[in-house]
């Protein structure tokens, strides 16, 4: 979910399993009304047990991943790389320009 955008659609099977058989299954209900899938959603912390709805949370995640994530991106897009010839090997190393050639 972290790592695509706009996969709300295709995690729908898994949202209709969580729903219709996994949560009946460790709550012994047969049906989870909307409320009680809100509880369960919660944090542990607050008394839930953190089992969320991929549809509504993936393209949060993969904003959230892209924020958390984007100063590397940019510092490896900025970063100047040169070819240096390293003697003892004599082969073609990437080196980082900022030291090593």
């Amino acid at each position: 979910m972290r790592t695509t955008p706009n996969i709300s659609n295709e995690l729908e099977p898994i949202k209709k399993v969580l729903r219709d058989q996994f949560l009946p299954a460790i709550t012994g209900q047969s049906f989870i009304p909307d409320k009680l899938q809100s509880i369960i959603a919660l944090p542990t912390s607050l008394g839930g047990l953190g089992i969320n709805n991929p549809c509504l949370m993936s393209n949060l995640e993969y904003n959230n991943s892209l924020y958390a994530t984007n100063h590397l991106v940019e510092s490896i897009v900025r970063q100047k790389l040169k070819y240096c010839n390293d003697p003892d090997s004599e082969k073609l190393e990437m080196r980082n320009i900022r030291g090593w050639c």
